[in-house]
Formats: C-alpha cells, structure tokens, sequence
C-alpha cells in the first residue's frame, strides 16, 4: 500500500524469500531490506507516479540475503492518482559474484 505495508505477494517472492504470505503481509517493505534502503526515496517516487528502480538488499527468513534489482512501478485509478504499487524485482546475487570474481582475477 501507499504506506510500504505489503499487501500481496507471489509465489516466485515467496521462494526468494523464504516467507510465507501470511508472514509478509501486513509487514514493511523496509523490514525485508537493509536498513530499509531507499524505502522513503522509493514512496515518494511512487506516490509522485514514477517508477523507482535501484539496487536492493532482501532479508530472507534464514537470515542470509540476496541482491536485487528492483522497480516499483504505481497503479493509478482514473483520475491519475496513485493507489498501489506493483514491485517487481530480479535477484542477481550470482551475477554480481561472478562480475565480482571477474574483477579480482584481472
């Protein structure tokens, strides 16, 4: 919702996460990242109707982490006003470990 609470989530979340649904909504979005990275700089973007995206770190519930590439996109109704938001995100831990490696071997 306009206020980070988590009000869905999908299966593809659920087994990044390790979370269930029932144990993410109604929570923060900025309690499943560090120190709720960019959380007010990403409601603000939305709230004004543009997409934020950014690099993330998620909190998964074995307590290890992952890094994500993030967009949250608003839903506006028909007067244009924002009245969710929709998060798609890409967990590119892998990726950014290998570019990583790369570095350190050149």
């Amino acid at each position: 919702d306009l206020d980070g609470q988590v009000t869905w989530v999908n299966q593809a979340t659920r087994m990044c996460t390790g979370f269930s649904s029932e144990q993410l909504v109604g929570r923060s979005v900025a309690q499943l990242t560090d120190d709720g990275q960019g959380v007010d700089a990403t409601l603000a973007a939305v709230r004004a109707n543009v997409t934020w995206r950014g690099l993330v770190t998620v909190h998964r519930q074995d307590g290890s982490t992952y890094q994500e590439v993030r967009s949250v996109t608003p839903v506006c109704d028909a007067r244009g006003l924002t009245t969710a938001f929709v998060v798609v995100g890409d967990d590119i831990t892998e990726r950014a470990r290998a570019a990583e490696a790369a570095a350190e071997a050149a």
